[in-house]
């Protein structure tokens, strides 16, 4: 695989998972689909040698969200935020933008949860309505089984 930008990842694996959703029955707009498409963001920047992070921000008694930060140029300590599914919340299909700890953003709020590895976040952070064994099985399909499915090849 090539060396793509952030955000010509991120919108890669926003089209996969657009289709993945209709395929699916999930809402347009990816409601309910955040840590599906995160992970799959996470794991399509870990193929091209990043080392992006999973992040979980939770609102008490309201709802969790998961996006997906990663340095800009690894070592370089820019951070971007990359969350391709904030469409469910009234935002764009992409945002692709800096990221500081402190100061995240509407719907980034701190968040309190951080991860390097999936195996960990599928452990301890997975929401539990999106049925990470249902969806896990596209993550690693090859190029020849996303087209034959008409998912989007990258």
């Amino acid at each position: 695989m090539g060396r793509f930008t952030l955000r010509q990842t991120a919108n890669q694996v926003r089209r996969w998972s657009e289709v993945l959703a209709e395929k699916t029955g999930f809402d347009y707009d990816l409601c309910g689909f955040c840590a599906i498409a995160s992970a799959k963001l996470f794991l399509a920047l870990k193929a091209q040698g990043r080392k992006p992070k999973l992040k979980v921000s939770e609102r008490k008694g309201m709802y969790s969200h998961v996006f997906v930060v990663c340095e800009d140029n690894p070592g370089d300590g820019k951070w971007k935020l990359l969350d391709i599914t904030s469409s469910q919340f009234g935002g764009p299909k992409v945002v692709c933008r800096a990221f500081i700890e402190s100061r995240p953003g509407k719907h980034y709020w701190k968040a309190k949860r951080t991860y390097s590895r999936l195996k960990e976040f599928k452990m301890t952070g997975w929401p539990k309505e999106q049925k990470y064994a249902q969806y896990s099985p596209w993550f690693d399909w090859t190029p020849d089984q996303l087209a034959q499915e008409n998912l989007p090849v990258f």
